[in-house]
C-alpha cells in the first residue's frame, strides 16, 4: 500500500511540475460576427492592428504590452467603436449589425464585465454641454458639483467585487485625473478670476512622480497638459514664444530636477520628431532658436545630442531642399521611385487603412486630384500599413486608382513621419515645396496648387 501511495505522490509531483512549465498566456482572443458587413470590412485596434471581417465573421489574437483600455474601431464613414479592456487570457466576442451598430452591439465572453463597466462609468460623466454650462458657475459651486460626480464614480468602482484590482486602480487613477483636469479647465476658462480653491487643489497635486510619468499614460498626458496650459498663460503675459514660455515655466515650478529634465526633453524632442504642421511655416532661424532654448536650459547631455540630431533632420526638409528619393513597391510588386516623376509636381498622401482620419480623407484626395488632372501634377498614395494583404484588398475594395505604394522605415525616417495623415508636395525639379501640405478638402491646398501649377 505504501508503494502505491509513494507512486501516486511521485506522479502528482511530476504532473504539477509539468503544469508549472507551461508558459503564462500572453495574449487575448477577440472574435465576433458582423451582420450586413461590407466586403472585406476592416476593424482596427490601435494604430497598427487590423482585422479583416470575412463572410460576416472575424477572429484574432491580440498581444499588447500593457493591460489597458482599448478601442475596437469599425471603418466606416460614421464613427463606430466599442471600448474594451485588454488582458491576457480574456476571450471576448463583440458582434453587431453594421447598419445598426449601437442598437445591435452584443458583447459576451471572458472580459464582458469589463466592457459593461467601462460603458456604465462613462454614463456617470457630464456631457460636454453640461461641463460648458458648469464653467459659468461660481468657483465653489463648480467644485462642489464636480466633486459629487467624482465621489459617485469612486463609489461605483469601490462597490464592485468582480473586477481585478489592477483594473480598478487604473479606473480610480482615470477618474481622479479627469477630476483634476476639469479643475484645470475651469481655471483656464475663468483665468481672470482668483480661483483660490482650485489653485490650492492643483498645488497639492504631485507633478513630480517620475515613475508614474514613465509608466502611466494617463498621468503623463495630464502632467503634459498642465504645464502646457501654464506655458500658454505665461506666453500671453510675457510676450514670448510658447517654447521659451515652456522652458521658463519648468525652471520656476517646484518639481524635482529629474522630472524637469524629463519634461523638457520630451517636449522639445516631440516638437522636432512628431512633425507638427506649424514647423512647415517656420524659418530655419526660428527652428534653430527653438533648438537653442533647449540646449541652454537642459543639463542632459545625451538628450541635447538627440535634439541637435532631430533639428538637423528637420532642417533638411525645409522648402527648397531636395526631396529624399524613395523606391517603393506598388500592389503588383513593381518598384516606383520619386525620381521617376522629374518634370512634374508630385503630391503624396501618406496614409494607412487603420487611420480613421486618413480613410475619411481618401474621397477628398480623389476629388482634389480630379480637379487638377489636367495640370502637371502626379498623385501618389503611400501606405504605412504593415499587413500587405489588408492594403491590397483595401485598394480593390475602395477602387483606389492611381499610384499606390507601400512605405517602409526608410521612407518614414527620411520624411520624419510619426503621425498621419501627411501630405507632401514636391516640385518638378525634385525639391520640397512642403512636407506638411494642407488637407485635401481645404481651400489652402487649392490656393497652393493654383499658385504653382
Amino acid at each position: 500500500m505504501k508503494k502505491y501511495f509513494f507512486l501516486i505522490t511521485i506522479i502528482g509531483i511530476l504532473l504539477s511540475c509539468n503544469d508549472s512549465k507551461k508558459p503564462p498566456v500572453d495574449y487575448m482572443l477577440i472574435s465576433g460576427t458582423v451582420k450586413n458587413a461590407p466586403d472585406d470590412l476592416i476593424l482596427a485596434i490601435g494604430k497598427t492592428h487590423q482585422i479583416i471581417v470575412k463572410d460576416g465573421h472575424y477572429s484574432d489574437t491580440l498581444r499588447i504590452d500593457e493591460n489597458q483600455k482599448q478601442k475596437l474601431f469599425v471603418q466606416s464613414n460614421i464613427m463606430k467603436d466599442v471600448r474594451f479592456y485588454y488582458k491576457p487570457g480574456f476571450d471576448l466576442n463583440i458582434s453587431f449589425d453594421f447598419n445598426n451598430f449601437k442598437e445591435s452591439l452584443m458583447v459576451s465572453g471572458k472580459g464582458e464585465k469589463y466592457v459593461d463597466f467601462i460603458n456604465d462609468i462613462r454614463k456617470i460623466n457630464f456631457t460636454h454641454g453640461e461641463l460648458d454650462e458648469m464653467k459659468l458657475l461660481p468657483e465653489v459651486d463648480f467644485v462642489n458639483k464636480l466633486k459629487k460626480r467624482f465621489d459617485k464614480q469612486k463609489e461605483y468602482i469601490d462597490k464592485d467585487d468582480v473586477l481585478d484590482a489592477d483594473f480598478k486602480n487604473k479606473e480610480r487613477e482615470s477618474v481622479h485625473l479627469d477630476y483634476v483636469r476639469e479643475l484645470m479647465s475651469y481655471w483656464k476658462h475663468n483665468k481672470s478670476k482668483d480661483n483660490f480653491i482650485i489653485q490650492k487643489k492643483l498645488k497639492a497635486f504631485d507633478f513630480s512622480d517620475i515613475e508614474r510619468y514613465k509608466e502611466a499614460h494617463l498621468y503623463r498626458h495630464f502632467v503634459n497638459n498642465y504645464f502646457e496650459m501654464l506655458s500658454k498663460q505665461y506666453m500671453s503675459e510675457n510676450d514670448v514664444s510658447i517654447y521659451k514660455a515652456y522652458a521658463n515655466v519648468l525652471i520656476k515650478e517646484n518639481i524635482t530636477k529629474e522630472m524637469k529634465e524629463k519634461l523638457l526633453s520630451d517636449y522639445f524632442l516631440d516638437f522636432f520628431n512628431l512633425s507638427p504642421y506649424d514647423k512647415n511655416f517656420m524659418s530655419i532661424e526660428e527652428l534653430e532658436e527653438i533648438k537653442d532654448i533647449y540646449i541652454e536650459v537642459s543639463e542632459n547631455e545625451r538628450d541635447k545630442e538627440k535634439v541637435k540630431a532631430a533639428y538637423q533632420k528637420i532642417s533638411l526638409l525645409q522648402a527648397g531642399n531636395p526631396a529624399p528619393d524613395f523606391s517603393l513597391a506598388n500592389e503588383k510588386g513593381e518598384l516606383v521611385s520619386l525620381s521617376d516623376f522629374k518634370g512634374k509636381y508630385v503630391l503624396i498622401d501618406v496614409w494607412a487603412t487603420w487611420c480613421g482620419g486618413c480613410v475619411m480623407d481618401l474621397p477628398n484626395f480623389k476629388k482634389l486630384i480630379n480637379e487638377y488632372k489636367h495640370k502637371n501634377l502626379v498623385s501618389i498614395k503611400v501606405t504605412l500599413d504593415k499587413n500587405e494583404e489588408v492594403w491590397k484588398k483595401y485598394i480593390t475594395k475602395r477602387n483606389l486608382t492611381g499610384i499606390n505604394l507601400m512605405g517602409n522605415k526608410k521612407f518614414t525616417s527620411d520624411y520624419n513621419i510619426s503621425t498621419i495623415s501627411r501630405y507632401i508636395l514636391v516640385d518638378p525639379e525634385g525639391k520640397i515645396i512642403t512636407v506638411n501640405a494642407p488637407l485635401p478638402d481645404s481651400k489652402e491646398i487649392r490656393q497652393l496648387l493654383d499658385k504653382i501649377t
